[in-house]
């Protein structure tokens, strides 16, 4: 039979510990998950949460919203009051301010101290009738 390759150690005892041992729970404690990415949770809770189904705007709605996006391009200088409504992740959400930029090449509105994309306006209330030209008709 062949020799066992532990012959030369079976037979001494266990050796004497150092250190006390650690107890189970804080030995298990050394095995617990931890948050190598703080915030990584929450993001990904975030991101699975169900989006709001965005609206579509009708053909007119959306040639209305385009004619007043013109009139307030072509009128820079009148800085009228507006309200627009426009799409969040969480909604619709609604602002009054005073047209501070609008740069149509970007498709970047502000008003007020709100940045607005403007692929989100739903709608655009212009409060100040600035121009006799400009009716909500046409």
């Amino acid at each position: 039979m062949k020799d066992f390759p532990y012959d030369n150690i079976v037979h001494l005892s266990e050796p004497e510990l150092i250190r006390p041992r650690m107890s189970r729970s804080r030995r298990a404690a050394q095995f617990k998950p931890f948050a190598a990415l703080q915030g990584f949770e929450e993001m990904i809770a975030e991101s699975s949460r169900e989006k709001k189904e965005k609206k579509e705007l009708s053909e007119a709605e959306r040639e209305e919203l385009d004619e007043k996006l013109q009139f307030l391009h072509h009128h820079p200088d009148k800085s009228p009051a507006l309200t627009v409504v426009f799409e969040t992740d969480e909604g619709e959400k609604q602002i009054r301010g005073t047209l501070v930029k609008l740069d149509l090449s970007m498709g970047m509105m502000k008003v007020g101290a709100q940045r607005i994309a403007i692929r989100t306006i739903r709608k655009i209330e212009i409060m100040e009738n600035l121009d006799s030209s400009y009716t909500k008709n046409g």
